[in-house]
């Protein structure tokens, strides 16, 4: 991977491909932007998975290459119950963890209230 430190996974779903070339081209989008060390897709399984350095790339750049090379790649929500938080270190504790500024955004509705 080439000096990333810190490297994330996004798994995408793709749609719109029609034959393996079709998978070749988003894979070659993908891997020609900086701070991707990986990016793999499986035409049948209709499924990208991009290993990138979050400080270099965003999730939400890597989603729209996709989408500039003329495919759909649909963002799938996942909400997540977390309990047992009782402050604000443990707000920020859950952020780190997660390091995605979409969950973060997320986990501001979940901020313990006064």
């Amino acid at each position: 991977m080439g000096g990333m430190t810190d490297a994330a996974r996004l798994d995408l779903a793709i749609k719109g491909m029609s034959c393996a070339s079709c998978a070749a081209r988003i894979e070659k989008g993908l891997a020609a932007l900086p701070g991707v060390g990986e990016a793999r897709v499986n035409f049948a399984a209709e499924r990208a998975t991009v290993i990138f350095d979050p400080a270099v790339v965003s999730p939400d750049r890597l989603i729209a290459t996709v989408r500039e090379l003329g495919y759909e790649a649909p963002v799938e929500r996942l909400t997540l119950a977390v309990r047992g938080m009782s402050c604000a270190s443990c707000v920020g504790r859950v952020e780190k963890a997660l390091g995605d500024t979409a969950a973060k955004s997320a986990m501001d509705a979940a901020k313990p209230r006064k």
